[in-house]
């Protein structure tokens, strides 16, 4: 080669060298800011990794808060199912205990009304040899007479007039 040709050659070589300098300066400029843009991704992605580690914790405990609730007042309720069964057959029995105590109440008053009928008749008595003779002196009353066999009056009774 030729001194012209390699002076060529080195001048065209310098000038590649510069710009891959150059190339390369740009390059190494461009990595570091990758490798700075990655660093801060990393550290972002970091703490929000922390803050959501830290945000499922907080929702474990309120899962096991919730769960712990559910299985309370699951028992709640099957106590207040039991209670309310209970209260449900006492209303069912004291139900049947008052329709028996009106029954019964309904009989006593027919009773009581005929014991009523029967306090505003008029009696007669007298006496025998050997005991007492009861004559019931309304119209309404059977006729036939009545004997009692005690030899000694207690008491005696006219309607209205209790003693």
């Amino acid at each position: 080669m030729d001194l012209p040709t390699a002076l060529n050659v080195i001048s065209t070589l310098e000038s590649q060298l510069k710009e891959l300098e150059t190339l390369s300066k740009e390059y190494e400029f461009e990595m570091e800011q990758v490798i700075v843009k990655l660093r801060e991704d990393y550290t972002e992605k970091c703490n929000e990794f922390v803050a959501q580690k830290s945000y499922v914790t907080k929702l474990e405990i309120q899962v096991d808060e919730l769960e712990s609730r559910n299985a309370y007042l699951t028992n709640r309720i099957q106590t207040l199912q039991l209670e309310n069964d209970q209260h449900l057959e006492r209303n069912v029995l004291l139900e049947h205990e008052l329709c028996d105590a009106k029954e019964k109440l309904k009989d006593n008053h027919h009773l009581d009304r005929k014991k009523l009928k029967r306090s505003n008749e008029f009696l007669q008595v007298s006496t025998t040899e050997s005991g007492l003779l009861v004559k019931s002196l309304s119209h309404l009353a059977n006729n036939s007479d009545t004997k009692l066999s005690t030899s000694k009056v207690i008491s005696t009774t006219f309607p209205g007039n209790h003693q």
